[in-house]
């Protein structure tokens, strides 16, 4: 009865999901993992975003309310893969407003964060440099004039 309590198999569902992490890497990083495949990930995954939004036009008077369902996620997605409120924003509008989905966001994303045009685009749009804090010069370490003790000793 020992011998049997000493093997524990791993619940099927762990196992499963062990596996199929494992064939999505030997499938995406079968090359060396690197930059250049993350960024081509990141476009698929963005092109596959893009699709399910176009695909509501498959069913005329079902796809608007299918886009009002896909609208959040697509939203949520696209700031999951690019942090950018602006682009987040413009990809729920996109799904809720009628005649828009044709718009690729999740893909104009990809090209802002990944081409020359897209950082050109993002430094011209980028808020000026703060102006630097007035410098502590005079003040030596040991001046206590700043300290407040809590404690009135």
């Amino acid at each position: 009865a020992a011998a049997s309590a000493a093997f524990v198999q791993p619940p099927r569902r762990a196992l499963f999901q062990q596996t199929a992490a494992l064939r999505v890497q030997t499938v995406w990083c079968s090359a060396s993992p690197g930059p250049d495949n993350e960024r081509l990930i990141k476009l698929l995954v963005s092109i596959l975003i893009d699709l399910v939004g176009v695909a509501s036009y498959a069913v005329p008077l079902a796809g608007e309310g299918a886009d009002l369902a896909w609208a959040p996620v697509s939203a949520l997605l696209v700031n999951y893969l690019y942090g950018n409120s602006i682009l987040t924003g413009l990809a729920f509008a996109e799904e809720v407003l009628p005649g828009l989905d044709v718009v690729p966001t999740a893909t104009i994303g990809w090209l802002l964060e990944n081409t020359e045009l897209g950082r050109s685009v993002n430094e011209a749009s980028a808020p000026p440099p703060k102006a630097d804090a007035p410098s502590s010069a005079g003040k030596s370490r040991g001046d206590d004039a700043d300290v407040i003790d809590v404690n009135g000793r």
